[in-house]
């Protein structure tokens, strides 16, 4: 506890200032506003999403954001997306992150499969978080036999699903051999969202499903719950929900919090899920232009598309609400010091 609680200092000074094998076997305001201000956040913080130099694509599974039960907006594009096809490849328009790990298999039949812990994210104290530790990802139920064995081959003993019974239903995760399954429905009884109308409509609409993240009571426990399955797990997991970018996002951001990196680097792994979907994307904006129109289209983008301030609105919310993202992990979620330290200590080289 004491090394978490040094950690923690330190994480908010530095912020401001296995799979090798399985390749070669089957590869063939507060504190966001404050940052923001003081320059501490990177190109693209500033409200306008960043467009990294990193992985352009990921899989063409659906591009729906599964906003949950009766959501009329964003759209729900679950029966359209096309399934994974060369044409939109994941992974053939990718330039790896700089902070993706090389090992980490590239996966062709699912949307945004990467490390949680990138390459190894720096930590304040000079460590670095853990590789082969917590993957993430988009739905799963495109994968292939190839993509499966690369699965095997890290090592996985459970995968997390945080989608809501009727996407997964739909849509079901394949099984894996010795690999647990546990559906944990972070959006359990979520009210639909309006429709959004205008752009900023949307962009609201996205920045709220971050704040609800700490607001909403039904959520925090279920969000407590996927840390504490991480915490359990005696092995690598996986953790996804449709897309990989809302509530994988906002729980991959706890644990890198909890491991020590900075919220800039927090940031930057959240906006990798665009340049690991840019195919599905621009795809998917385009049907959109064709059959509705260029405002249609925009407002589609800035559904599908993560900018900085979506998730620095769930930061800002916990600090209004808790005083900070740590007090929303005991306080907020209800995790104990020791848990805290556990993961930690787990997510940490």
């Amino acid at each position: 506890m004491i090394h978490w609680q040094a950690s923690r200092l330190a994480r908010v000074v530095g912020g401001l200032t296995a799979a090798l094998v399985a390749a070669l076997l089957f590869g063939g305001c507060g504190v966001g506003t404050f940052l923001r201000a003081a320059g501490a956040l990177p190109a693209g913080a500033d409200g306008v999403t960043q467009a990294a130099n990193q992985p352009a694509t990921t899989p063409s599974a659906s591009a729906t954001s599964d906003p949950g039960p009766g959501t009329a907006s964003p759209t729900d594009h679950s029966a359209q997306s096309p399934a994974p096809s060369a044409a939109l490849d994941p992974v053939a328009s990718v330039t790896p992150a700089s902070t993706e790990a090389a090992e980490t298999p590239k996966l062709t039949s699912i949307w945004n499969f990467r490390d949680v812990a990138g390459s190894g994210l720096p930590l304040a104290d000079g460590g670095r978080m853990a590789t082969g530790v917590v993957y993430r990802s988009g739905k799963l139920d495109t994968l292939s036999d190839k993509d499966k064995r690369a699965l095997i081959g890290l090592g996985l003993v459970e995968v997390i699903d945080l989608r809501t019974r009727a996407k997964a239903a739909s849509a079901p995760d394949p099984s894996l051999p010795g690999v647990a399954n546990e559906r944990i429905d972070i959006w359990l009884g979520r009210a639909s969202e309006p429709t959004a109308k205008t752009v900023a409509q949307a962009e609201e609409l996205m920045r709220d499903r971050n704040r609800d993240f700490v607001r909403v009571a039904s959520q925090r426990e279920k969000i407590a719950e996927a840390l504490r399955a991480v915490l359990a797990a005696d092995g690598p997991v996986l953790i996804h929900c449709t897309e990989g970018k809302d509530r994988t996002g906002w729980v991959s951001f706890l644990l890198q919090q909890i491991a020590g990196a900075s919220l800039d680097d927090s940031v930057q792994q959240y906006l990798l899920s665009n340049d690991y979907r840019r195919a599905l994307i621009e795809k998917e904006v385009a049907k959109v232009r064709k059959a509705k129109g260029e405002t249609q289209a925009a407002i589609e983008s800035a559904t599908l598309e993560l900018d900085s301030s979506y998730l620095l609105a769930g930061v800002d919310q916990a600090e209004q609400d808790y005083g900070g993202v740590d007090a929303y992990l005991t306080d907020g979620l209800g995790l104990t010091s020791d848990e805290i330290s556990a993961l930690a200590a787990k997510l940490r080289r």
